[in-house]
């Protein structure tokens, strides 16, 4: 009996990633990308825009609050934009938005300052795609399904964490840390969070 237990906790354990990691992409022209990516994963923000013919690359990012070598930069957006087009993309392509400066919830006020965006602009697409860390990407789209409702459709790219091996995370600290904090964070998001 132990040795089946043991079984089925080692099989779900080696789902939990999987299932944090969705990938559903919807029809749209707008690809969004949390600022707060890791360096590694721009090459694939610019696969993905140009492999699926977006119109719009929207970056959101809050404050640069401190002086130092991003001190050029408002926020995190206009850092990501000049990673971007350090790669060659686009800056035409690129809407850079300051999300303010929030202790929690960062997600749900991106997808806020998005449809804000949308609105005053005047653009009529209803389908959006999130570009995000793997883990991030369950959370990141029930965030933005909240917050742009249900007129939008919301789907979402995840991008491999370089740092750690998806199919056997929790044999290093860094996949055990992300993998546990993103299942906790989801599961708050269920459970607790009223927007």
């Amino acid at each position: 009996m132990l040795c089946i237990l043991i079984g089925i906790g080692t099989a779900l354990i080696a789902q939990v990633h999987g299932f944090l990691a969705l990938e559903q992409r919807v029809k749209g022209n707008v690809l969004v990308v949390e600022s707060w990516l890791p360096d590694f994963t721009m090459p694939g923000v610019v696969e993905e825009f140009r492999r699926h013919g977006y119109q719009w690359l929207v970056l959101t990012g809050i404050p640069i609050l401190y002086d130092g070598h991003l001190s050029a930069f408002n926020n995190y957006a206009e850092v990501t934009a000049a990673r971007l087009e350090t790669l060659g993309f686009d800056k035409g392509k690129i809407v850079a938005i300051e999300v303010s400066d929030v202790e929690k919830d960062r997600t749900y006020q991106s997808a806020i300052a998005i449809k804000k965006w949308f609105s005053s602009n005047h653009i009529n697409n209803r389908g959006v795609n999130i570009y995000t860390l793997d883990t991030h990407s369950r959370r990141s789209r029930l965030l933005f399904k909240k917050a742009l409702g249900d007129d939008f459709a919301v789907g979402v790219i995840p991008a491999r964490d370089i740092r750690y091996d998806p199919r056997k995370w929790w044999k290093t600290s860094n996949g055990f840390r992300r993998v546990v904090d993103e299942l906790i964070a989801y599961a708050y998001i269920v459970v607790f969070f009223n927007p």
